[in-house]
């Protein structure tokens, strides 16, 4: 039992083969500054995205207890499901971000384009 009242945001994925579910907590960025040198304010800078990906999923694996290598990930995980992986993650730690990239480009339920293109209303 922990002695912190506060949650570790969780989420599920099927990047295994098998869905499991998954905490993000400081130890992926630990692991991930650990065994690649990528402190978690370089992480969004990085060249090559799948690689990136590919090196914070074995992060994320390894603070939730999973063994696993970069070489492992690469050879099981295609591009696809890596960038996939990496939306259920930003969506489990920041929401549904729809409604804010579709305000940043100019698309809101009130707006000309916004009346075309949305069914319903931004919230």
């Amino acid at each position: 039992m922990s002695i912190f009242t506060k949650t570790v945001k969780t989420f599920k994925t099927d990047i295994l083969g098998k869905e499991i579910e998954l905490k993000s907590n400081l130890a992926v960025w630990l692991y991930l500054e650990a065994d690649f040198g990528i402190k978690q304010g370089e992480w969004n800078d990085l060249k090559e995205k799948n690689v990136a990906t590919a090196k914070f999923l074995v992060s994320i694996l390894k603070a939730n207890g999973y063994k696993t290598t970069i070489e492992e990930v690469l050879e099981n995980v295609n591009d696809t499901e890596l960038e996939l992986f990496i939306l259920k993650y930003q969506e489990a730690m920041y929401g549904d971000q729809t409604a804010v990239l579709l305000e940043m480009l100019g698309i809101t339920d009130d707006s000309e384009e916004g009346k075309h293109i949305l069914e319903k209303p931004v919230d």
